[in-house]
């Protein structure tokens, strides 16, 4: 089964800082592809339900690498980023990793 992979320039670069591993090609997008997959991020402004219990929606990192990956968006200060913390430095141990990596 082939598995679609975002892999742009800063998308690929947060990844790889992000997750703590070289090895990371890139992150899958939902089976839609419109959205990020939920076994790769769990409340974010591009899930197909952002927000979370305290009606929080949250931008992540990975958004605003994709926004500058777009060229429209490449002031984006990434401190506006809503702090992560799933699979934060998790690498082959993060849900999904066979997807992503080489």
């Amino acid at each position: 089964m082939n598995t679609a992979i975002l892999s742009s320039q800063s998308v690929l670069r947060t990844a790889k800082k992000y997750y703590h591993s070289r090895e990371i090609i890139g992150i899958p997008p939902s089976a839609g592809g419109a959205h990020w997959s939920k076994g790769i991020f769990l409340d974010e402004i591009m899930m197909r339900y952002p927000m979370d219990k305290l009606g929080v929606i949250k931008l992540s990192i990975f958004t605003i690498a994709l926004l500058k990956d777009t060229k429209y968006y490449e002031d984006v200060n990434e401190n506006l980023a809503y702090p992560m913390v799933w699979g934060e430095r998790a690498g082959k141990y993060l849900p999904n990793y066979p997807t992503i990596i080489k």
